[in-house]
């Protein structure tokens, strides 16, 4: 009651509802226009029902403080509403730009710039359309600042009787009350959001600058290190540049993919249509490669490895019978580094998270590259945009005819004063075409956001092609239960779609000389033999670390490079453990470097090596022999409790 009678109150509570409810719309409009779901509107129902809850609160109390402080409560009020303001002016210029409000990322970008780089960057940025969609959304604003103290069902003025008074009163405690019931039973029923955000753009903006400050210090430092010790590095690794001169090599990373789940693999449902058809189309130009694994479970633990002279041994897991030194991931050599020190143009798209909260080998090795692009420039895993973004960014390539400087330093002095600006860490996000020097070969790193849960996150409506009642193990027939069978219903679709991304970077490089090579981070268990699912190197298990490893080779790269085509074509039935995985890639590339060990390549011709090595996968607490202890662990499928009923 007290709140309604106090005009100016009033109207500032309307005002932040407006405000921030079309925030909350916007931020998730991407997601409502590519996967609209029941999800998604309960995700909705269950912020706005609390935003409104809130305010309503806080608004009520400040009304109690109006009768004893009124000059402090209406400071506190316009307060509140100036921030707001503040607030949804930025994020809608983050929203119109870069399609994503404010995160933990931007404020890092934000802190990083200087002066004149931010002008330049508003001077890129500030468009007309921009300026209108401000006027309207101010006169839309203006319109509800005035209109809103008549929007109360019945109008408060002092002939109102008593009576009156309490029915108003009564409808809203009711409606309190039911915002408040309808909180709860969405948290207790675990129907409201999974990855909880508030809508308020206050607790927002205070989160994301939170985080920032302390989830992304470990970046910063890697980083750093990582250049200081490049620099020492470089001049020490006796380099001879590529001989195999194969114009492009594509690395494309996948996430949380489990080779199990793929019918190229043997999968009884078709969830790899176009690799498949591949494979009978042109058996000769793709090679499956059916006993690789991830030395973890957990994609910084992995990729640390996977793409640095790193391994197992240097870790301190013993994969060999020679103990190796001890040295963080970053000591080492990295695979953009060294194919920019084989004379490779290095290029690489990324769809995770270019300042990721659970570790930061990736994205600090990817950034490293000459062209950099993070095309998800949100830190939501739950809101981040499909991997088909990266065909957009890859289609923006331009090769082109240009004097470069001989001087390998000036390149990279070239690339370093631009590579940490906010315009270049967002240009991603622009239409911007990346420009490529045709005079030198191609090293491109194309990192999948892939299968990363939640699963039906990862995939447009489109691809929903599987449907619970298609799963191979249902409640009747399997100890699955009715969530996990839809759990492997998303993961399938997921699998699907990736099917269709891989496919479509292989069509973009199948008329030149080019080599596709396609692995997942680390696989995934979905219920798979027991009642888990994700991926931990605490409770590791085959499903989690059976990986696909997929190489395609165009007919041209098979016509130039014969002797490499055999190498690959004899390879595919090698045990190997990818936490050697640069070896390969060098070995591909014909670079040589100090660090590089070719019996550590998996298509070594000599494989005694590989034959020898153990492979010891996960955390130091929980190491397992994948030969000796995970792999012959049966799924529920291999067990035979999923036959369909007739």
């Amino acid at each position: 009651m007290r709140l309604l009678s106090h005009a100016l109150f009033f109207r500032i509570y309307c005002l932040l509802i407006f405000l921030n409810t079309l925030i909350l719309f916007g931020s998730q409009y991407f997601v409502y226009t590519k996967h609209w779901d029941l999800y998604w509107f309960s995700s909705f129902f269950y912020r706005e029902i609390l935003l409104c809850v809130s305010y309503f609160l806080i608004f009520w109390l400040l009304s109690l403080l109006f009768c004893k402080l009124p000059q402090l409560a209406k400071g506190i009020a316009f307060f509140i509403l100036v921030i707001s303001l503040v607030c949804f002016v930025i994020d809608v210029f983050l929203l119109y730009t870069f399609d994503t409000n404010l995160n933990s990322y931007l404020v890092i970008v934000a802190l990083e710039t200087n002066p004149q780089e931010s002008a330049d960057f508003l001077h890129n940025y500030l468009t007309l359309p921009l300026f209108g969609i401000y006027a309207f959304l101010g006169i839309a604003c203006w319109l509800v600042w005035k209109f809103s103290a008549k929007l109360v069902l019945i109008p408060l003025n002092p002939t109102t009787s008593p009576k009156q008074q309490k029915n108003i009163a009564f409808r809203l405690y009711t409606a309190l009350v039911c915002g408040i019931l309808i909180i709860l039973t969405m948290i207790f029923t675990h129907t409201k959001p999974l990855n909880e955000d508030w809508s308020d753009m206050i607790y927002n903006y205070t989160k994301q600058t939170y985080r920032a400050i302390e989830n992304t210090r470990g970046f910063i430092e890697e980083y750093k290190k990582l250049n200081a010790n490049f620099d020492t590095l470089a001049q020490s690794l006796q380099v001879k540049k590529a001989k195999n001169n194969i114009d492009n090599i594509v690395l494309v990373i996948g996430e949380s993919t489990q080779r199990g789940k793929l019918s190229l693999y043997g999968y009884e449902l078709p969830t790899t249509p176009h690799l498949d058809k591949l494979k009978i189309s042109k058996p000769n130009n793709l090679f499956i490669f059916n006993d690789i694994i991830s030395p973890h479970a957990q994609t910084h633990e992995s990729l640390s490895l996977s793409l640095t002279l790193a391994n197992q041994d240097s870790q301190g897991i013993q994969t060999i019978h020679k103990k190796l030194p001890q040295k963080q991931w970053y000591e080492f050599l990295n695979i953009i580094d060294a194919f920019k020190l084989g004379g490779y143009h290095t290029i690489s798209i990324s769809n995770q998270e270019p300042v990721s909260l659970f570790g930061n080998a990736a994205a600090t090795i990817l950034k490293r590259a000459d062209e950099a692009s993070f095309v998800n420039v949100n830190d939501k895993m739950s809101t981040t945009k499909f991997d088909e973004s990266i065909l957009e960014v890859l289609d923006s390539i331009e090769i082109i005819e240009s004097n470069l400087p001989e001087n390998r330093e000036d390149i990279e002095g070239a690339k370093d004063s631009i590579n940490l600006t906010t315009e270049s860490a967002l240009k991603s996000s622009t239409t911007n075409a990346i420009k490529i020097p045709a005079d030198k070969h191609r090293f491109y790193a194309l990192h999948l956001m892939g299968n990363h849960a939640k699963y039906y996150n990862r995939y447009p409506t489109n691809f929903a092609h599987f449907a619970s009642k298609d799963m191979l193990c249902q409640e009747d027939n399997s100890p699955q239960k009715g969530a996990n069978i839809e759990e492997n219903m998303h993961y399938d679709n997921a699998t699907l779609y990736g099917d269709f991304i891989l496919s479509e970077i292989i069509k973009r490089f199948e008329s030149s000389d080019s080599i596709v090579i396609y692995f997942s981070d680390h696989g995934e268990e979905i219920y798979d033999f027991r009642n888990f699912i994700g991926h931990s190197d605490s409770k590791i298990s085959r499903f989690m670390v059976e990986i696909p490893f997929i190489i395609y080779v165009s007919d041209s790269f098979i016509q130039k490079h014969p002797k490499l085509y055999k190498r690959l074509q004899r390879a595919q039935n090698t045990k190997y453990m990818n936490d050697d995985l640069m070896h390969t890639l060098l070995d591909i590339a014909g670079i040589s470097l100090k660090g590089y060990e070719s019996q550590r390549s998996l298509i070594a011709t000599n494989k005694a090596f590989l034959k020898s090595r153990m492979r010891k996968v996960g955390e130091k607490s929980n190491i397992k022999d994948y030969d000796k202890e995970l792999k012959t662990q049966e799924s529920y499928i291999q067990q035979g409790l999923c036959q369909k009923k007739e």
